[in-house]
């Protein structure tokens, strides 16, 4: 059974009566509240499942690429755990496990003295966004001593700020100390480039070749 057929199923036997927890729970009682559709939720726990690991994943790949191809900083972080912290923020911001998100524009609108007519669809761009000169000094380097660290769009904004941002953060703590704890070093492989998936949805890699050296 493939992943979709497995979140059938669950929001399926949810909605019939089956102890459920959390979110999903949440979700079955909209349904049986006449407050969503079926379909829709289907939708959101879709959304949820593969929006949460690719956006956990994507980080997780990025930062072990980035400290492998930076030496320098990769040494710092080591001396410096507590730096691990603004450096998970610069990687959301750099490297944005997501490309970009698609808004409709109810009514005719002005963006910046862009005309953006009802109906238009927007692609909201988050790694143009996230390096842009008038938000951030030195917007292409990773500066860890940023005076707003989170001041980013990689998770959204407002009421589209994603659910799952403080457990993607968390995760992404956890993993990259344990990384940095168990190994003594790690470079690329210079026989084995990276290769990056090929994507407009996300900025992954689908192989990322490491010699790594155990502490």
């Amino acid at each position: 059974m493939g992943a979709v057929g497995w979140i059938v199923e669950q929001v399926d036997a949810a909605i019939g009566g089956a102890p459920a927890d959390g979110i999903l729970g949440v979700v079955a009682h909209a349904v049986n509240a006449g407050e969503l559709e079926v379909t829709e939720a289907f939708s959101v726990m879709a959304t949820l499942l593969s929006a949460g690991g690719e956006s956990t994943t994507s980080l997780l790949g990025n930062a072990i690429h980035y400290l492998a191809a930076n030496p320098d900083l990769h040494a710092q972080l080591r001396e410096d755990s507590v730096a691990l912290t603004p450096f998970i923020e610069e990687m959301l911001r750099l490297e944005s496990p997501f490309r970009y998100h698609l808004r409709h524009a109810p009514k005719a609108t002005d963006l910046r003295g862009v005309a953006v007519p009802a109906g238009a669809t927007v692609l909201l761009l988050w790694g143009a966004a996230n390096r842009d000169p008038a938000e951030y000094e030195r917007p292409d380097e990773v500066v860890l001593d940023r005076s707003a660290p989170r001041h980013h769009l990689a998770f959204g904004r407002g009421i589209h700020l994603c659910v799952g941002a403080p457990l993607a953060r968390l995760e992404a703590q956890v993993i990259l100390g344990e990384i940095l704890r168990r190994t003594a070093d790690f470079e690329l492989d210079p026989d084995d480039p990276p290769v990056r998936e090929h994507s407009l949805v996300v900025r992954r890699f689908s192989r990322l070749p490491l010699r790594v050296t155990a502490a």
